[in-house]
């Protein structure tokens, strides 16, 4: 997977959003005499359908991270894009009021570092990833769509296997993670997509290894209750 392909996933949700808020726009804009309780009440599926869901499995064939790592080796700095595919995850969605609360847990193939980093056959394993504390933000709703942005820290745990060597790294903070989240109701699913762009760096360590310009997108879903 590419970065343009993270970038036209977040376009994608962004476009969502703005095609649920024409729709809103035009129910309110209507002279049919509807008074705004009658439009909350629309939202009571979705509302239900999310506090109703304990958690959503993580659609590993629509979710990764991509990011950017470079090395600095003091003669030169070495840089590479890296794709962390998602094996397994969950998410789960809470409603508090009109703001929606995500928790995030996902475990991811390892990767082999490239040799623009790495000399030999270096990997990641071990790769996991939780929120540090549910990203929690104000929803614009629909009867079909409730969305909001926010900044998500994650919690990043992984080691680094050399030939039959592993050496693990410890727990890493990547924080400030832009996202734009929305939670959907279809005929039969709830899906939850979190997506976005975050320029610069989100993790270095001792001004020699950096990572950064981070790409992200999840889908959940679980079966409409």
């Amino acid at each position: 997977m590419s970065r343009t392909t993270f970038r036209s996933a977040a376009t994608s949700l962004s476009l969502l959003s703005a095609l649920a808020a024409t729709a809103l726009a035009g129910c309110d804009g209507g002279d049919d005499g509807d008074d705004d309780g009658d439009h909350r009440d629309d939202t009571a599926p979705l509302r239900a359908a999310i506090a109703a869901a304990p958690e959503l499995l993580v659609d590993v064939r629509h979710s990764a991270v991509a990011l950017h790592a470079s090395l600095d080796r003091g003669e030169r700095v070495d840089e590479a894009d890296v794709t962390l595919l998602v094996e397994h995850g969950v998410a789960a969605v809470a409603r508090d009021g009109e703001a929606l609360s995500i928790d995030l847990s996902l475990a991811f193939a390892s990767v082999a570092l490239p040799s623009d980093l790495a000399s030999g056959e270096l990997r990641l394993i071990d790769l996991d990833a939780t929120t540090v504390a549910p990203l929690t933000c104000t929803a614009t709703w629909t009867s079909v769509v409730a969305w909001c942005g926010g900044t998500l820290d994650v919690l990043l745990t992984w080691s680094l296997q050399d030939g039959d060597r592993v050496i693990p790294l410890g727990a890493q903070s990547l924080r400030g993670l832009e996202v734009s989240v929305a939670a959907m109701l279809g005929e039969d699913t709830l899906t939850l997509q979190l997506a976005g762009d975050t320029e610069g760096t989100v993790w270095s360590w001792a001004g020699i290894a950096e990572l950064r310009d981070v790409s992200l997108h999840v889908m959940a879903e679980a079966p409409r209750p």
